[in-house]
């Protein structure tokens, strides 16, 4: 009888060790995912300067061919 309680306490152990990193994996991973959500914006953002840029200078010659 000691013995099986003695194995049902370590077996508890083990799944909160296991939780735990599982856990701590999960957390890692999020990390990532933030850091590429956050490089992704930053990409999303550039090119839509670079278009709006391209879209002044398109209507600024625009405008000195039909002067």
């Amino acid at each position: 009888m000691i013995i099986i309680i003695f194995i049902l306490i370590i077996e508890d152990e083990i799944s909160s060790n296991e939780a735990l990193e599982n856990r701590e994996n999960l957390d890692h991973i999020e990390e990532k995912v933030d850091k590429m959500a956050g490089r992704f914006d930053c990409t999303l953002r550039c090119y839509d300067n670079t278009i709006h840029a391209f879209t002044v200078w398109c209507s600024v010659q625009i405008h000195k061919i039909l002067e």
